[in-house]
């Protein structure tokens, strides 16, 4: 209820002690015609006071019905909305919903000076498990991962589902260093997954390749430099595990040609811990 119809109420009711005042102030005294006039103006008085605060109380519940019906409709569209930016395979945000985050994210990192980078990722192992024990396995292992993602990264950090075991991550206002940490904190967090669909035989484990960008350059091409980072750094690999330092890429990465007057971007690609 808000201010207006509380003060609507109040008056109303006041009104009516009012009449009921006047009425047991009338009722036990003579008939004279001034008083049959009183009384009968008391009765239209409540009468019209009654009416009005039906009408006001019906006013009230139909207000709180439509405000209910409205956070109904708004409630729909949300979910709605998040239906259509999360990917249905993992529940991690889909392919559009990044490249959409990322090019506002770089943007609004231009006019701060700030960093932005782009980790990308796949599970190790993931093709092995598949071969070994089917596709539903594959699948459950995706999730499982996923869910590493989601609940393991910050709230501004945009975790997304790009393809079959390709992942992606956009961090804001994060640099090469932090974005390693975070990619080994979840590393660390997959490796030790209960999840063993054969035990002794596969062992989950994350691959990726991170770029940073603090330069205002496109989407497209951070996500790029991460995912070459991620198949180059080791020959004949489709990815890497664990962190190097930038000086012990493989000669075979090949560089990306940054716009002119623009720094190279920045590649990073772990590799594959020796057991």
């Amino acid at each position: 209820m808000n201010k207006t119809d509380a003060l609507t109420l109040a008056v109303l009711g006041a009104g009516l002690v009012v009449a009921a005042a006047l009425q047991f102030v009338t009722a036990g005294g003579a008939v004279d015609e001034w008083q049959t006039t009183v009384t009968d103006g008391i009765g239209n008085l409540e009468l019209a006071l009654g009416v009005m605060l039906v009408a006001a109380l019906t006013a009230l519940v139909l207000d709180r019905r439509r405000a209910h019906l409205q956070d109904v409709f708004l409630a729909t569209d949300r979910r709605i909305n998040g239906t259509a930016m999360r990917d249905n395979e993992t529940g991690l945000f889909n392919r559009q919903y990044f490249y959409d985050r990322l090019k506002k994210e770089l943007v609004e990192a231009s006019h701060v000076g700030q960093t932005v980078s782009v980790a990308v990722l796949s599970i190790g192992n993931l093709e092995t498990l598949r071969q070994l024990r089917g596709a539903f396995h594959a699948e459950q292992a995706s999730r499982a991962v996923s869910r590493v993602l989601r609940d393991h990264l910050r709230v501004t950090d945009v975790p997304a589902h790009l393809s079959d075991n390709q992942f992606a991550i956009m961090l804001a206002d994060t640099n090469r260093a932090s974005a390693e940490t975070a990619f080994s904190r979840l590393d660390a967090v997959v490796e030790s997954m209960v999840f063993k669909a054969v035990p002794g035989e596969v062992d989950l484990y994350l691959r990726g390749g991170i770029a940073e960008c603090a330069w205002g350059q496109s989407g497209e091409d951070l996500v790029r430099a991460a995912t070459l980072a991620l198949i180059s750094a080791v020959p004949g690999s489709p990815g890497v595990h664990g962190a190097v330092e930038a000086d012990e890429q493989p000669a075979n990465v090949v560089p990306i040609t940054p716009p002119d007057g623009v720094p190279e971007q920045v590649q990073h690609a772990g590799r594959r811990v020796a057991r």
